[in-house]
């Protein structure tokens, strides 16, 4: 049961992934800057916060091979999430060992961003990873020694 509800996080994750890099790659020939003010006034936003003022010059100061990467590197993420996704659904030993390898692996970067700039959503991503290795540690250790 708990495989199936790591699985279904990672498919959730590898969609919302692939939204990303749809949503990238579709802005990839607008005008960003435009687009991004449009979208102040479509969402109600208050165009003096400094966050929106914030948000707004870095989006005008992108570039368009800037979003392409970031499509790219979205979708390859989605690409994974889905792989390891419908793996542990399907309750593969490969997929149990590629989400462990996977998930530590972005321990660091977590860590890194909690430090520099810390969110209760970090804070319940990094923990959810978290739960999601020991887990399946435990699982392949006790397969192991049966």
């Amino acid at each position: 049961m708990a495989l199936r509800i790591i699985a279904v996080f990672k498919l959730v994750k590898a969609m919302l992934m692939m939204l990303v890099a749809l949503g990238a790659h579709a802005l990839v020939s607008h005008d960003l800057s435009r687009w991004a003010h449009g979208m102040t006034g479509e969402l109600q936003l208050q165009t003096h916060s400094h966050h929106v003022q914030l948000l707004l010059a870095k989006l005008g100061a992108m570039q368009p091979h800037s979003l392409e990467a970031i499509s790219a590197v979205a979708f390859g993420f989605a690409v994974l999430l889905a792989t390891e996704g419908v793996g542990l659904w399907l309750e593969k030993r490969w997929a149990e060992y590629l989400t462990i390898a996977i998930t530590t692996a972005l321990v660091p970067i977590e860590l890194y961003e909690i430090c520099r700039h810390a969110t209760a959503m970090k804070l319940v991503v990094l923990c959810a990873n978290a739960a999601v290795v020991g887990y399946l540690v435990v699982v392949l250790r006790r397969e192991r020694r049966s």
